[in-house]
């Protein structure tokens, strides 16, 4: 007879004098417990032992349990710069999580590419950067390699890379004395016309600026007559 947890492969019958009969004793835990007892020979012996004590410990299943979490959405961000979010990696599960490498789509990367993450709640944080080169919209997965044996190892991620501002340039001035401030496109439009001082209208050749901008020329003392301008076209303000 064997106690709990244990079996064996053998059930009984006739041992010669001076024989022996081997027995596989198999020890399978369904709890993470101690397991202990007496495993008992049942014969017609006239003496001897016929018993023999037994062991062993039942251990959790190893888990390694990964998580993600972190906006990874960038937003839009210029041309041939670069901008940073947190990705967090968790392991609830109750083994250490080995982590052998990280992949990223185009136009993103991260500042660690793999180790081991504690088990029980452990965490490693990732520092992951998009830096667009070119004006378009990026996308794809991040996916975490690793020993995982459930839970979720991939994140969307996204971003827009858009055009870097071309500056404003003023050539042909006249009369060339009046004072003109280099801006860019974007800057506010009473700056840029107030370089004019309210004095005669000056005509110049535009380059860089973007199509549909718009500009006023001061009249008294409102800004008005409204001037929509177009890439590298003379216009009089």
């Amino acid at each position: 007879s064997y106690p709990s947890g244990f079996s064996g492969n053998w059930s009984g019958s006739s041992i010669n004098a001076g024989g022996s009969q081997a027995v596989t004793v198999t020890f399978a835990p369904t709890a993470a417990t101690i397991y202990n007892g007496t495993i008992t020979v049942n014969s017609d012996k006239t003496s001897g032992t016929n018993t023999i004590s037994a062991s062993g410990t039942g251990t959790a299943t190893p888990t390694r349990v990964i998580g993600l979490s972190g906006d990874m959405n960038f937003g839009n961000v210029q041309v041939n710069t670069s901008t940073t979010q947190t990705l967090t990696i968790s392991n609830t599960g109750n083994s250490t999580l080995n982590v052998s490498s990280i992949s990223y789509p185009s136009g993103f990367s991260g500042n660690w590419s793999g180790g081991s993450i504690s088990a029980n709640g452990g965490s490693q944080a990732v520092t992951v950067t998009f830096a667009p080169t070119a004006a378009t919209t990026y996308n794809g997965t991040i996916t975490i390699n690793s020993d995982k044996t459930s839970g979720t190892n991939t994140m969307a991620c996204s971003g827009t890379g858009t055009a870097t501002p071309t500056p404003l340039s003023f050539t042909n001035l006249t009369p060339s004395a009046i004072p003109i401030t280099t801006a860019p496109y974007d800057a506010t439009l009473s700056a840029v016309g107030a370089n004019f001082n309210n004095v005669n209208r000056v005509t110049f050749a535009w380059t860089g600026a973007a199509v549909g901008s718009d500009f006023w020329d001061k009249g008294g003392s409102d800004w008005n007559n409204k001037v929509t301008v177009n890439s590298d076209t003379s216009m009089t303000l």
